[in-house]
């Protein structure tokens, strides 16, 4: 029989160490997205067309009918920006991991 005090340690053990993986997993996704907001803040004010000056809004972007695209095939997510059907930035790839091998 399992004694509490031996299941209570066991699950402070998976916490913390739950907790030490999601933060890693943060910090992944704040440098990935910091790095995604340079690509497309150039894009918007290069090669959008009238480019975009000073803030960027909301506005700005729906008046220019900007869109952002995004897809997800073969084990990668792809995100880009459009601007009236033409790909005005390049297209910033993700790859993506393969659940069925990580929780078999």
């Amino acid at each position: 029989m399992i004694r509490e005090s031996n299941l209570v340690k066991a699950q402070e053990r998976v916490s913390e160490s739950f907790k030490l993986k999601f933060s890693e997993l943060q910090k992944l996704s704040d440098a990935y997205n910091k790095e995604e907001d340079k690509i497309f803040t150039a894009a918007l004010r290069v090669k959008a067309f009238p480019p975009i000056k000073g803030d960027i809004t909301r506005a700005k972007i729906q008046w220019r009918g900007i869109k952002l695209n995004q897809s997800i095939r073969d084990g990668q997510a792809y995100r880009w920006l459009t601007q009236r059907g033409k790909i005005i930035s390049p297209k910033v790839t993700v790859d993506m991991p393969n659940f069925n091998k990580i929780y078999k």
